[in-house]
């Protein structure tokens, strides 16, 4: 799918009248990005310029990170990026003389991280879905019926939140990482309690069909823990590769191989049978139950654990690394947060609260002064 990237460069305005007009360098980012042979649309409104730029997909990572490099998005200008279904003429793939490496053919990493930012909220959809999944899969195990069980994984959105702080390992994204966490562990919850409902409510078809049936069996004996390590282990791998390109067929694929939410639903049906079961069957033994709770916990743990760090492997190997925070063109640009955080400690230094808008944005807006005493008195002067 082709892209269209957007660069929005504010013009810099003169401080004085007497001092002329800066302009933002929007000529030297337009430049560059021809000299790798991509074909640039310059717009200028009022006290802006645009640069339009059609990339094709392959290319999307390398140009996105050139403008990186160029201080684009980190100390001026803005990026966006459309995926469009379709431009013509055709996008030609840069040629570059260069050869490509093949392990970084992915999406840049500003996509995938809002992909899988989008997938990881702890919202009232993730949890009705969770709940939507939830039930299928326990009318499955409970009669037994494998396609059914199938159909509750492609429903399920556990895997999201563990890409999330997957993603956010490579990153160091603290607040990603947490993010996930929480949507995982109250999905994780949810699926454990409806189980436990489930089990509560058709406890006395429990014999009737059977329990515990094949589906619930399977998933609560230690052969099944070597399976799942087995599993497991392609589908993070899979999982990681197919969100670096956003291959929907693959993630449907993965998302039934992993099989993370039947466990633990098992484990809540089975937990609650174990003490209901004997009371409605002499028969039942309370030991057999709680042990295939058991063991469906731990598949469910194992199954995240060997995800996780597959997907973490395949991640690295696609080159995932943290978003730039400074250009390679403005070496001796300080980064805007570091700008802040001095300007920060010069205020507290001093207990200066400001209130007036002008004064914060002309203190943030320098990029040096002769000394702090000169620029806090410049500041409060205003």
């Amino acid at each position: 799918m082709p892209y269209v990237v957007q660069i929005s460069i504010l013009k810099v305005k003169a401080k004085k009248k007497d001092q002329p007009v800066k302009v933002s360098p929007v000529e030297k980012v337009k430049a560059n990005l021809e000299k790798k042979g991509l074909t640039v649309q310059k717009l200028k409104a009022d006290g802006s310029y645009l640069l339009i730029v059609r990339v094709h997909d392959g290319d999307l990572t390398n140009v996105m990170s050139f403008l990186s490099d160029l201080g684009v998005g980190i100390h001026f200008g803005i990026i966006n990026v459309y995926p469009v279904a379709a431009t013509v003429p055709a996008i030609v793939p840069l040629d570059d003389g260069e050869k490509k490496d093949s392990t970084a053919q992915r999406l840049p990493v500003e996509v995938i991280y809002n992909q899988i930012a989008g997938g990881s909220e702890l919202s009232f959809d993730y949890i009705m879905n969770i709940i939507v999944a939830a039930v299928i899969a326990a009318a499955g195990l409970a009669t037994n019926n494998s396609v059914t069980v199938v159909a509750s994984m492609l429903v399920s959105p556990l895997m999201g939140p563990i890409l999330a702080f997957t993603f956010a390992s490579l990153l160091q994204d603290k607040k990603l990482a947490l993010k996930g966490i929480a949507a995982e562990l109250a999905g994780i919850a949810t699926c454990w309690l409806c189980g436990c409902v489930f089990g509560l409510g058709f406890a006395y078809f429990g014999p009737f069909f059977g329990w515990p049936t094949a589906q619930m069996a399977d998933r609560g004996t230690a052969d099944g823990l070597l399976m799942g390590v087995v599993i497991a282990l392609p589908s993070g791998v899979g999982v990681a590769l197919a969100v670096t390109v956003s291959n929907i067929n693959s993630l449907v694929g993965v998302a039934i191989s992993a099989a993370l939410l039947p466990p633990i639903v098992n484990s809540g049906m089975c937990f609650v049978y174990a003490f209901l079961g004997p009371v409605i069957d002499e028969f039942v033994q309370r030991d057999v139950y709680l042990t295939i709770s058991g063991y469906s916990c731990l598949l469910f743990a194992v199954n995240l654990v060997c995800i996780y760090l597959a997907a973490l492997a395949t991640l690295k190997v696609k080159q995932i690394a943290p978003v730039a925070t400074r250009s390679l063109a403005w070496k001796d640009l300080p980064s805007a947060n570091e700008r802040y955080a001095s300007r920060n400690k010069l205020l507290s230094q001093h207990k200066i609260r400001l209130t007036g808008d002008v004064a914060v944005q002309r203190l943030f807006a320098r990029d040096s002064a002769p000394n702090h005493q000169q620029e806090l008195s410049s500041v409060l002067s205003e």
